[in-house]
């Protein structure tokens, strides 16, 4: 089940990626605080997505893995106190989360990206017209929009691992456990 969420996660950062450098290739407009931070380049941009990937990859198979195997074996119990008790599930539960939230993150990053390169590139036409009001009316005149986003991002990828984990509740409950 999480390979299709990964497969979305790592073309919601490529594509993330692509149109950040559609938007500021130069990243002299680069929003971005930990790249504008440790003044970061592409190269330094790309290792790090590089590792961050891995890492999200591994911690998001391993996660599920271990939120579905307790699920398997305890299918009666209330799980969101053992969630909170178990260290492991909390963590998987915490990383599961982050996953969820970064992909709703990026996938509204590749979006703003592109309305802010067309309001950079001075084109036509309807997307045109409403990249210079999402510019104009949010980008520019709240200065920490973004983190509004992020604590709206967070809330909806709480919500979506909740979900998630019922999906694997449910598949957990309907597969035999072996003896």
């Amino acid at each position: 089940m999480p390979a299709f969420y990964i497969i979305i996660y790592w073309l919601s950062r490529i594509a993330d990626n692509l149109t950040t450098y559609l938007a500021t290739p130069d990243l002299k407009n680069e929003g971005n605080w930990f790249i504008v931070l440790f003044n970061l380049g592409w190269k330094e941009i790309i290792i790090k997505d590089i590792l961050i990937l891995l890492f999200v990859t591994i911690g998001v198979f391993y996660s599920s893995s271990a939120i579905y195997n307790y699920l398997l074996h305890h299918k009666n119990h209330i799980i969101i106190r053992d969630f909170v008790k178990q260290k492991k599930l909390f963590l998987s539960f915490i990383l599961l989360c982050g996953f969820f939230t970064h992909i709703f993150y990026s996938l509204f990053l590749t979006i703003s990206n592109y309305l802010q390169f067309l309001f950079l590139h001075q084109s036509t036409g309807f997307l045109h017209s409403l990249s210079v009001l999402y510019v104009e009316k949010f980008i520019l005149k709240f200065r920490y929009i973004f983190f509004f986003y992020s604590g709206l991002f967070l809330v909806l990828g709480f919500m979506y691992t909740i979900f998630f984990v019922k999906k694997l509740k449910s598949k957990a409950g309907k597969t035999e456990v072996p003896v």
